[in-house]
């Protein structure tokens, strides 16, 4: 589904990405575990096309994806990307509904359609109750599911976590996880990016990540 051969990343003339390599099954359920600072976000942006490898190659269905221009890697991320980002990226001035719809309507479906999913996506990860609600008024566990109910919204083949958990506690770490789970049992291939050890027994691989450099465990 995807390789990464050799994959470089700097910033300010720091290495934070060195010869990275890596491959991604459809299916696979993936843990990166990390401390602050290893590399581990930059490197599922990298995935995800939110930024650009300095060197590498990145292989999309066999098509290297690493030297898209924007409009390109926008498309792309469109089409086959959903995120759940670290601070979620909730509209504040939107309905949780809304947000679920934003997406899906800039993928030209039409605005009916997309409400109808919204509608069944937030059913889906219970929050049927609180999707008129905005952002600010949801508990962190709804805004969290809201957020991955938004990454679904176009249906992608992968969906990036990055420390979907970070902020909640144990029992809405627990459902968070479940529902990827879930998720994940429909053929959708998923990768949490997180610090937090407990998550490790969800995914079906687990990579380390140490400065800058990506290890598959055994």
């Amino acid at each position: 589904m995807m390789r990464l051969i050799g994959v470089y990343k700097s910033f300010g003339g720091k290495d934070v990405l060195k010869d990275v390599s890596a491959r991604v099954d459809p299916g696979d359920f993936i843990i990166v575990r990390g401390k602050s600072g290893s590399g581990k976000s930059t490197f599922l942006k990298i995935l995800g096309g939110f930024l650009k490898a300095d060197h590498g190659k990145i292989l999309w269905k066999g098509e290297d994806i690493a030297g898209y221009k924007e409009r390109e890697r926008i498309v792309w991320r469109r089409e086959n990307l959903g995120f759940v980002f670290q601070d979620l990226q909730l509209i504040p001035y939107l309905s949780a509904k809304e947000n679920v719809c934003l997406p899906m309507v800039y993928q030209g479906m039409k605005q009916k359609d997309a409400q109808n999913r919204a509608e069944r996506l937030l059913n889906m990860v219970g929050c049927g109750k609180v999707m008129n609600q905005d952002p600010k008024k949801l508990s962190g566990g709804e805004a969290q599911r809201a957020a991955i109910a938004r990454a679904l919204g176009n249906m992608p083949g992968l969906i990036l976590c990055d420390e979907p958990t970070g902020s909640l506690d144990t029992q809405n770490a627990k459902t968070v996880m479940k529902l990827l789970k879930t998720v994940n049992r429909y053929r959708k291939t998923v990768i949490v990016v997180t610090h937090d050890s407990s998550l490790e027994q969800y995914g079906n691989r687990v990579w380390d990540i140490a400065e800058g450099r990506l290890k598959e465990r055994c």
